[in-house]
């Protein structure tokens, strides 16, 4: 079935688990902007250079088991939606040899991208610009990409169909779309459980500015955009929390979970592809 999106169809602003197929009301791009501008000071000093919560203890060992994930080749031209502070991207084109462009709704942080492409003579190789990937295909081309990737990022997303419908646009036919991101449990044959988790994932949702999905209904958003799922997976590395823990006490916003973040959150990989026959 295909929900159509309009006033009427966005989801409840009251529920921090949302349907992945309808629209949040309440999640707005210009206020992520604000957090990332805010926050990217205490999140390069809590996380590094690359903000990932899902994350073995070794950098290198995270980005080199991203790019055997999303399957990278050399010279293929690769979309980090949501780009942070550029610290993936620019080990991407070191180590993977391929093209990146990089997009953040963030001016500080492209700024911070743009100091690290210089510094690692990267330019040639990875751009950097400032945008909102609810609206990729009016700022790149159609049939664009190899890859498009969003690194724990799409979870701030107000609409994931309008997202998903933009990374059709711009992936080449064939192309593929990976997601490394969280969801949500489900906690509702559990109903003492369930009370506790809605009260952490609120927390969350305000610490981290997001609202996580349930995995079902993005699965089924996935389909109903058309593309095919190669794989549906937990990421294989022995997860920390340290980062997380550090940027907190940096920046002051405690989430305190009263349930442990591994059952409260569900660490995930999505790698699908867009059909040979798209346009």
């Amino acid at each position: 079935m295909n929900i159509k999106q309009d006033s009427s169809t966005l989801a409840s602003s009251t529920l921090p688990i949302r349907d992945a197929r309808l629209p949040f009301a309440t999640q707005h791009a210009a206020d992520v902007k604000q957090y990332y501008d805010e926050k990217t000071a205490a999140y390069m000093e809590g996380f590094g250079e690359v903000f990932q919560g899902s994350r073995p203890r070794s950098t290198a060992d995270l980005l080199n088991y991203i790019m055997k994930a999303a399957r990278f080749y050399e010279g293929m031209k690769v979309l980090d939606a949501g780009c942070g502070v550029g610290g993936p991207a620019v080990w991407f084109a070191e180590h993977g040899k391929v093209q990146v462009e990089s997009l953040t709704i963030s001016p500080v942080q492209v700024k911070e991208a743009k100091k690290r492409v210089e510094a690692h003579g990267v330019g040639d190789r990875v751009t950097v610009r400032e945008g909102d990937f609810h609206k990729l295909a009016e700022i790149y081309p159609p049939n664009s990409f190899d890859r498009v990737v969003f690194l724990e990022t799409i979870c701030h997303a107000q609409d994931y169909r309008l997202v998903l419908e933009q990374v059709m646009t711009v992936l080449k036919p064939g192309g593929f779309l990976y997601i490394k991101d969280f969801y949500c449990p489900d906690f509702r044959s559990k109903p003492k459980l369930r009370e506790i988790q809605l009260r952490d994932l609120e927390a969350l949702n305000r610490v981290y500015h997001l609202v996580l999905p349930d995995l079902a209904s993005t699965l089924d958003l996935v389909s109903e955009m058309g593309f095919s799922l190669i794989y549906l997976r937990e990421p294989d590395y022995e997860a920390v929390f340290e980062p997380w823990i550090k940027f907190e006490s940096i920046a002051g916003l405690a989430w305190n979970p009263t349930l442990s973040y591994l059952d409260l959150i569900a660490g995930m990989e999505l790698f699908c592809r867009k059909p040979l026959d798209r346009p």
